[in-house]
């Protein structure tokens, strides 16, 4: 059964699958972000691989933050 809840932008209605895909791509991009840090501080990385990952990982934070606030907003009563 699909539960509704309405968002407050538009009225239009968010459904619990939808509120379920928000969940997993926060999810995802927290545990991406872990595993570039993890190649920040790990050894066996040359300086330029640690400097990339350093780079992916602020902008998934980035990317997280704006999905945060954009599912907080959606969430609104």
């Amino acid at each position: 059964m699909n539960t509704v809840v309405t968002t407050k932008r538009a009225g239009k209605p968010l459904r619990r699958d939808q509120l379920r895909l928000i969940t997993l791509a926060e999810a995802r991009l927290r545990e991406t972000a872990k595993l570039c840090a993890d190649i920040m501080r790990g050894a066996g990385y040359s300086v330029e691989e640690r400097m990339e990952a350093g780079k992916r990982r602020r902008a998934l934070l980035s990317m997280l933050r704006t999905l945060e606030k954009m599912s907080a907003s959606l969430l609104e009563p």
